[in-house]
């Protein structure tokens, strides 16, 4: 799907207004924003599960300002959710995220949805391995990248068996 919103994106004035968590994928209002703002959630979810933020009186999608948030420049292509074609809420970890052509963004985002369903917790990356992912109190923890599915799956529920007998 093409992005819808492609402004070129004020870096300075990002960083100003907004801190970014990793973990969570997310961005919240900073203290610079205004102090009613400070500390919460930024944007809405919007069609598709894409975050937008309205920020100067211009609204942009969240995962194009966390990529110039982190990286301090404007993506240059469409900014693709690797391996969450499937999911009705986007995850906004930078990790996640790539900067791809428009054709690029086509042909991977054809393979994925033609993939086979994955184990719970385990993600495919664009270099062919595979991220296992855990979500702790809300935040996603990576557990690292495996060569197969089966290894990233066992990865995850060794954690998962972990985080249980830690919540008892």
């Amino acid at each position: 799907m093409a992005e819808r919103n492609k402004r070129l994106i004020p870096t300075g004035r990002l960083r100003e207004l907004f801190d970014y968590d990793p973990l969570g994928g997310e961005l919240y209002w900073s203290s610079s924003a205004s102090p009613s703002l400070r500390g919460r959630l930024a944007g809405s979810l919007g069609k598709g599960g894409y975050r937008s933020v309205t920020f100067d009186g211009v609204s942009y999608l969240a995962h194009r300002l966390i990529w110039a948030w982190v990286y301090g420049y404007n993506p240059t292509g469409e900014v693709d959710h690797v391996g969450q074609e499937r999911l009705k809420v986007k995850r906004n970890n930078v990790q996640g995220l790539a900067d791809r052509t428009p054709r690029a963004h086509r042909r991977e985002t054809s393979l994925n949805l033609g993939a086979r369903e994955l184990p719970l917790g385990v993600h495919a990356t664009t270099s062919g391995s595979y991220t296992a992912i855990i979500s702790v109190d809300g935040k996603q923890v990576n557990l690292g990248s495996y060569p197969d599915p089966q290894e990233a799956s066992a990865a995850f529920k060794g954690a998962s068996k972990v985080i249980s007998a830690l919540s008892l």
